[in-house]
């Protein structure tokens, strides 16, 4: 039985795409589905995955079409858009954000020292969770060192 689910839609392109791909999903009577619980783009699978994705125009305005809806959204990227994401996240304090992998998808960018205070800063939002998996994918000695930051 499937109790909720989050679909991949492509917040990059912008608010009229967010909206498209709801409206499809929409009952007769407007609503959404009520296992309907958020969105994510896996970032590394799309054609802007730079650092500084999370702060362009488009995907803003995608994101906050999403937080009209009530809707939460993953953030699924490499740890070189980490030390951004306390940025974007900032500007939807209404929008609740899921860090998959603690933003540490491969180790691109995702030395401690890096990677570290970025996690510090979404730490302080409480419109921020993280999730944690993969760690054997991450290239890292020690995990622990991530895990207990």
């Amino acid at each position: 039985i499937v109790a909720a689910m989050t679909c991949n839609i492509n917040a990059q392109k912008g608010a009229a795409a967010v909206n498209e791909f709801l409206d499809a999903l929409r009952t007769e009577d407007g609503s959404l589905p009520k296992g309907l619980k958020g969105a994510r783009n896996v970032f590394m699978a799309t054609d802007n995955n730079a650092p500084d994705a999370c702060l362009q125009p488009a995907f803003l305005e995608g994101l906050e079409a999403l937080e009209k809806t009530g809707l939460l959204w993953e953030f699924c990227c490499n740890p070189t858009m980490a030390p951004n994401l306390a940025a974007c996240c900032s500007k939807f304090p209404n929008l609740t954000f899921i860090i998959d992998h603690l933003a540490h998808n491969g180790n691109d960018g995702g030395e401690m020292e890096k990677w570290g205070p970025a996690i510090d800063e979404l730490g302080k939002l409480p419109n921020v969770f993280a999730k944690l998996g993969a760690t054997e994918e991450w290239g890292v000695e020690n995990h622990g060192d991530y895990m207990d930051r």
